[in-house]
């Protein structure tokens, strides 16, 4: 289980990978101070540890992929993956 970016016009692969830990689905957040690149912005995830049995979130540089950040659940609590195509509807 890893977090893969390709570039498909030159076939470059960036990934972020940890033994036993099994990530969420990423999402992208644009930010205009990373510069101006399609890839300016950083990708954001959860990930389960699979030994300790705990959350942590990832915060990675989506032009490099370099970890900019993570924050741990305190020891022994897991966040639930959130599903694919989240939804939320404006209407009550």
């Amino acid at each position: 289980m890893a977090i893969v970016k390709t570039n498909i016009c030159t076939g470059k692969t960036l990934y972020w990978y940890k033994l036993n830990h099994y990530p969420s689905e990423p999402r992208f957040i644009p930010s205009p101070s990373l510069g101006d690149g399609e890839d300016a912005g950083l990708v954001i995830f959860s990930a389960l540890d699979g030994v300790t049995n705990t959350s942590a979130v990832h915060l990675l540089n989506a032009a490099t992929f370099d970890e900019v950040a993570d924050a741990s659940f305190p020891s022994g609590q897991w966040m639930p993956f959130p599903t694919h195509g989240d939804y939320y509807s404006t209407k009550k």
